[in-house]
């Protein structure tokens, strides 16, 4: 008896870490594409101010900025 209840506890934990290895890959690949949307969202909000600003210098010299 003993023997099936210890092969039942060993089994237990070998599942449950088995899920909590999988569980803290899934984890790190989340925090990765959080990071990667950061970069990408901040990369583009660059590219947008520049875009802008360059479009105001352009209205600016040539005299047709709205007043």
């Amino acid at each position: 008896m003993l023997a099936i209840l210890q092969g039942s506890v060993t089994a237990f934990f070998g599942s449950f870490l088995q899920y909590l290895i999988e569980a803290a890959i899934l984890a790190g690949v989340a925090f990765l594409g959080i990071l990667a949307g950061k970069k990408a969202r901040a990369n583009k909000n660059k590219k947008l101010a520049a875009a802008e600003a360059a479009a105001a210098v352009s209205q600016e010299e040539t005299g047709t900025a709205e007043k």
